[in-house]
Parts: C-alpha cells; sequence; structure tokens
C-alpha cells in the first residue's frame, strides 16, 4: 500500500518535472532564435582568419539592397570585428587584399570567417607579431610589407624587447611630394601603380568602384534625396569614412580640399604635356612644379582621366578630372573638383554632381 501510495505520488509529480523541463527548453530555444535574429542598432561582431592566423585590416562592409556600403569596419590584430547593423535586410560583405570577397544574409550577430589561404605570399604565423627576440628587423618589414601593414618598432629601451606596432586599417606606402605648400601631394591617383596612370575613378563620397555611374545608384540618394552632406547635416567635407583616399591608403592620406587644388594651381607652374610625350609614357597632362625657392625641382605629373571608368577615352582630346573633399557651397547636390583638357587650361572653381566618377590625387600633412 504504502509502495502503491509513493508510486502514484510519483506518477503525478513526474508529468510536472517535465512540463517544467519542456517550458524551460522553450525559453532557451526562444533566446537563441532572438539572437539569430539581429535588429537594427544591434551590434554585429565577428573574427576572420585563414588557414594561418587571424587577418588584420579585413574591411567590412554592410551592403544594402543597392550593394552600397552603409556600415563599415575593419578587423583589428586579432581579426576581430564590430559595427552597428543598419538594416536587418541589407548583407555583409568581407574584402581583403587579394582574396575573394565574402557576401553573406546577415542572419545572425556573431560571424566566424575563415578565408582561403593567398597561395602566392609567403605563410605568415600568429608568431610574426609577437616581441622580437633575435628576429632580424628587415625580416619583421618584408612580412608587413606582404600583408600591407604600417610598422613602428620600439627600439629606445635597450632592455626591452623590441615590439611591434600596427596601424588599424589598411595602411599602404605610397610616395609623395613637398611643393612646398601647405600639403604634400601623392605621386599617383587612387588606382594606380604609376603616375602617367588615371587610376580608378570614384563617385563623390563613394569608396568602390563601379560598372555605371549614375543618380540611381549614388550611395547617398535615398529616394531622390540626399541622405548625407545635405542641407540638413550642415557638412562641408567628407568624413573619413567617406574619403576613399584614407579608406584605400589609410593613414593620413586625404583627398585634397577645394582651397587646396586653388593652391596648387596659384603657387606652381604648370606645364602641358601633349600625348606620344617621351617623359610620361606618352600620356597626356601637367606636370606641376613647385615655385617656391627650394622647391623649384620638385613636381608632380597629373594625367588626363577622363570619367565614370571611361577604358577607351581618347589619350589626344581627353581631359582630367579630379574630386576635392568639398562641397560646393552654393549647390549642395554638387562637389568642386580640378579639370583641365587638352587646350591646356586649369580650372579649380568647377562643380558637379556628386555621382560622377572621377580620379582621385590624394594628399597628407
Amino acid at each position: 500500500m504504502i509502495c502503491n501510495s509513493s508510486n502514484k505520488a510519483h506518477s503525478r509529480i513526474r508529468p510536472l518535472c517535465v512540463l517544467s523541463v519542456m517550458l524551460l527548453i522553450q525559453a532557451a530555444s526562444v533566446s537563441v532564435f532572438a539572437q539569430d535574429k539581429p535588429k537594427a542598432g544591434d551590434l554585429i561582431q565577428g573574427v576572420v582568419t585563414d588557414s594561418v592566423s587571424p587577418l588584420m585590416a579585413v574591411y567590412i562592409t554592410e551592403l544594402d539592397s543597392a550593394s552600397r556600403a552603409v556600415a563599415y569596419a575593419y578587423t583589428d590584430l586579432k581579426g576581430e570585428f564590430s559595427f552597428s547593423l543598419v538594416n536587418p535586410k541589407d548583407r555583409i560583405q568581407f574584402s581583403y587584399y587579394r582574396k575573394e570577397k565574402i557576401v553573406l544574409p546577415i542572419d545572425k550577430a556573431y560571424f566566424e570567417i575563415r578565408m582561403e589561404e593567398d597561395k602566392s605570399l609567403p605563410p605568415v604565423s600568429w608568431e610574426d607579431f609577437a616581441p622580437l627576440d633575435s628576429r632580424e628587423l628587415q625580416d619583421i618589414k618584408e612580412i608587413a610589407g606582404w600583408n600591407h601593414l604600417d610598422i613602428s618598432i620600439n627600439t629606445t629601451d635597450p632592455g626591452i624587447p623590441r615590439t611591434i606596432h600596427t596601424n588599424r586599417g589598411p595602411v599602404i606606402q605610397h610616395e609623395y611630394v613637398d611643393l612646398g605648400l601647405s600639403v604634400k601631394w601623392a605621386t599617383c591617383n587612387v588606382g594606380a601603380d604609376k603616375p602617367e596612370n588615371a587610376g580608378d575613378h570614384y563617385a563623390w563620397g563613394e569608396v568602390e568602384i563601379k560598372d555605371e555611374y549614375t543618380w540611381s545608384n549614388y550611395k547617398f540618394n535615398h529616394l531622390g534625396e540626399l541622405s548625407k552632406y545635405n542641407s540638413d547635416d550642415k557638412k562641408t567635407s567628407l568624413d573619413p569614412e567617406d574619403d576613399v583616399a584614407h579608406v584605400k591608403w589609410g593613414g593620413s592620406w586625404r583627398m585634397p580640399t577645394h582651397e587646396e587644388f586653388v593652391e596648387l594651381s596659384e603657387n606652381c607652374t604648370w606645364t602641358w604635356y601633349k600625348s606620344g610625350n617621351s617623359e610620361f609614357g606618352g600620356v597626356a597632362g601637367f606636370k606641376v612644379t613647385g615655385k617656391k625657392e627650394g622647391y623649384t625641382d620638385r613636381s608632380i605629373f597629373l594625367p588626363v582621366t577622363e570619367y565614370n571608368n571611361k577604358k577607351d577615352f581618347d589619350p589626344i582630346f581627353s581631359s582630367g578630372y579630379y574630386w576635392s573633399s568639398s562641397i560646393n557651397k552654393s549647390v549642395v547636390r554638387d562637389a568642386n573638383y580640378l579639370t583641365f583638357g587638352f587646350s591646356a587650361n586649369i580650372y579649380t572653381n568647377l562643380c558637379y554632381r556628386r555621382f560622377y566618377g572621377y580620379s582621385v590625387r590624394p594628399v597628407c600633412p
């Protein structure tokens, strides 16, 4: 009797226990499900590696339905990144030097991404970024060069192991010329590997090249109105995250202002080189030489570039188009640019629609 009574009591308790466990499991599943569906404003995080080590300076972008970047981040030394989500329906893209881009739906708040190892580059292990002991400094500099890292090495105290410091972001070394002006001018355009190349074309405020440059696919066109750099936000020049010279080259590189283009035009000697010249690979353009004493032996070359990524432009009857970082003060939809043509005239006070694709010549302090 006692045993039977005990069994009945136990049988009554068991369903309650099972129900409690089921509720707990259900609650847990709801919690996990909620985490898998990010909301606007949520923090999206993750880590990017390859088969060897964490990847620093991977460019992470949130892409909207028109493939425009609406948020971005870079991986740090540990390969980690984070950014605030703009739209849960957007996609996330992972871009890294000489590796295939990865594009995924934003269906979770944490991503673990492994990119394929670049077989053409020597393998790099995490030890390559550890404190230095007997390692040769030249080896470290070569490793940094392979991975496009900007480094500084601490050797001030002989009692402390020398360490390598890397700057966050894709800092790439480029040459510049001091013409005796307020800024130093790069020797090449963004996307070019030598002075006479036009390089890539970018819409004003965008950091990626496109097949077409139209108002409809412009990054800051939102339902026919400017979503940024408009009459409401009172901005007069590009923020660093929208400055392609800074995004692509890193460090203190940036696009020149309208005033710096004026300074370049008024304080330098401009010499026109026709197409077919022997000094600049036959490419037409201006050689710009410093006027100030002590700088008259220094110059840069600004080639003709055309616009909107035209690959077949006529090198004889073409012009140069270079964006400044400045918004036009009179027409907010326009930005200032420098232009010149085969007539050898130079214009710095012109402005045009921002969605056009022009070249960019960076400057630094």
